[in-house]
């Protein structure tokens, strides 16, 4: 299939992706905009909600009482109460690592 340009030359296969975003910038400026979206008056503040949720790391006593939920990722709760303290203490660090 062959492709032209703005000014009606052929396009090679390698340079397709850069002529289709020319013509929709000189063509489709208006498909990119968004005419409809105002900001939004905000009624309340972020940081009036911060004290309703815990944002810091996990504890170990969170991670503890963990064990009692069942969980969505298929790891069974017992692997949580058969981890030693050690064990636990790296998890715990490992989870925060990646909060």
């Amino acid at each position: 299939m062959h492709m032209k340009s703005l000014n009606g030359e052929y396009v090679a296969p390698t340079d397709r992706a850069e002529a289709i975003a020319s013509y929709l910038e000189v063509k489709h400026v208006k498909q990119w905009s968004n005419d409809f979206c105002h900001p939004l008056e905000r009624l309340d503040n972020i940081q009036d909600l911060s004290h309703s949720f815990n944002i810091g790391l996990l504890t170990i006593a969170e991670l503890d009482d963990m064990r009692k939920q069942p969980q969505p990722d298929y790891i069974t709760m017992e692997l949580f109460k058969w981890i030693d303290s050690a064990n636990r203490s790296w998890l715990l660090d490992l989870i925060n690592v990646w909060y």
